[in-house]
């Protein structure tokens, strides 16, 4: 990871390694100002180098299932799974609005098919992150459940 000046009209970016190494990510400390943003940033680009593993996932699940999902539905899964994992291990409640990626997440969710994709997360990954359930249940309700 690098801290750089600037990473243009996002708070950081991540680019791919090769074949058998990780990406590499570039932050923005005045992009990131917040350190709750800042670290949820970090998870959040971390977890873009598992990209292809997170869209292989999805689109076979999809396809044992033989439904279409949103094609940018592995980007909200990501999302969503880092606000909550970051949020709980900082021992924050999800309703505490001095949490400053509250706000982030929730205009997030309100573009295009992800106000819907956020209510299947809710309801079907959220427990999985909480210890209920197995991935596999998980993924295959979310799948099942996407705006097609």
């Amino acid at each position: 990871m690098d801290v750089v000046a600037d990473v243009g009209p996002n708070l950081a970016y991540t680019t791919q390694g090769p074949g058998g190494f990780s990406g590499h990510i570039f932050i923005s400390p005045g992009a990131n100002s917040n350190p709750d943003i800042a670290l949820d940033t970090i998870f959040h680009e971390i977890s873009h180098t598992m990209d292809d593993q997170i869209i292989a996932v999805s689109d076979s699940e999809a396809t044992r299932q033989h439904v279409k999902i949103p094609s940018d539905m592995w980007h909200a899964v990501t999302l969503y799974t880092t606000y909550q994992l970051v949020r709980r291990e900082m021992g924050r409640a999800s309703d505490d609005p001095s949490y400053a990626p509250n706000r982030a997440l929730a205009g997030m969710f309100k573009q295009g098919v992800w106000p819907a994709i956020f209510v299947d997360l809710q309801t079907y990954w959220l427990p999985y992150l909480n210890g209920q359930g197995d991935l596999d249940e998980a993924l295959a309700a979310v799948v099942r459940n996407a705006p097609h």
